[in-house]
């Protein structure tokens, strides 16, 4: 690899069963030096009594770095982290309870960088409550309060677009991003997400090297499996290349633009569930160096 290889990042995804710490001991022993965490963890954390600073103690003893709180979905116009709805709540509850003091409180205990900053979540089969929906101008401003916020704290929120969400395509967030104007406010790119939008390689041209923030690496066969988002995002994904949704081009295309932001698999998968946290770093690790070496980077 030549010294354009970015930042690795193992995203919490990939080993989702297990502790922020197991994932992170399991990292470390791969050979990662980055690793995401779930609010959930934290949220954890904090209720049984356990000080954020002796698990940042404990992290930077194993060399490893935690850049990015995932997710928050209290950004969002109407959104109650103390009573969310929708089909979120059934597969990822303990994930949907943060608000803002609690990211900044965070950010300012473990020092993390960046806030997967995500839209509530739509329910296509119609057996959920969706959440309220807002107008473009109203989601404009919330979005650009909480990038005000975030940035007295030094975090940089990635907006994900993600399908059946509020934000559900890269044409959005896009024009979200660009309306809202903040220099600390960009975009998290998700190779899946992207390609189960059905986004064409080619659209990534459009986006400027300098808004995409991170990349969370995944590809999947092309028939999603389910009723929802959930039933497959969280079941089926795979190592770029190893699916149909042209992962290992969108991330050709963006290297292209010069060199590559932070980037990980974020493989949520029964198979990845499966594993040890170990094991699955390793496997992540290898997978992610063959995929750089294919695009060239």
């Amino acid at each position: 690899m030549d010294t354009n290889t970015p930042q690795l990042v193992y995203w919490a995804g990939n080993s989702m069963p297990y502790s922020l710490l197991d994932r992170a001991e399991g990292a470390a022993a791969a050979g990662w030096s980055t690793v995401s965490c779930f609010v959930g963890d934290l949220l954890d954390l904090e209720r049984s009594g356990t000080p954020l600073r002796s698990v940042r103690a404990r992290l930077e003893e194993l060399g490893v770095e935690l850049n990015t709180l995932d997710p928050y979905l209290a950004w969002y116009p109407g959104y109650d982290p103390a009573a969310p709805v929708g089909v979120a709540v059934k597969y990822g509850a303990p994930h949907l309870g943060a608000t803002e003091a609690d990211l900044l409180r965070w950010a300012a205990e473990l020092g993390a960088t960046y806030v997967s900053t995500v839209a509530p979540f739509d329910d296509p089969s119609g057996q959920f409550e969706n959440p309220a929906d807002a107008s473009f101008e109203e989601v404009v401003d919330s979005l650009g309060r909480f990038a005000d916020a975030a940035a007295t704290a030094g975090l940089r929120p990635h907006l994900e677009p993600i399908p059946t969400t509020k934000v559900a395509d890269l044409d959005m967030a896009l024009a979200l991003v660009n309306a809202v104007g903040r220099e600390n406010l960009g975009l998290l790119l998700d190779t899946y997400n992207l390609g189960r939008a059905g986004l064409a390689p080619a659209e990534l041209d459009q986006v400027p090297r300098e808004l995409i923030f991170q990349i969370q690496i995944a590809d999947a066969k092309r028939q999603a499996v389910g009723d929802n988002y959930f039933d497959d995002g969280f079941s089926s994904r795979l190592f770029a290349g190893d699916g149909e949704l042209e992962a290992v081009e969108m991330m050709r295309r963006i290297a292209a633009k010069g060199p590559l932001p932070p980037s990980g698999p974020e493989v949520v998968s029964e198979r990845m569930d499966a594993l040890d946290p170990a094991t699955a770093a390793a496997e992540s690790l290898a997978a992610t160096r063959r995929l750089l070496e294919e695009i060239g980077v």
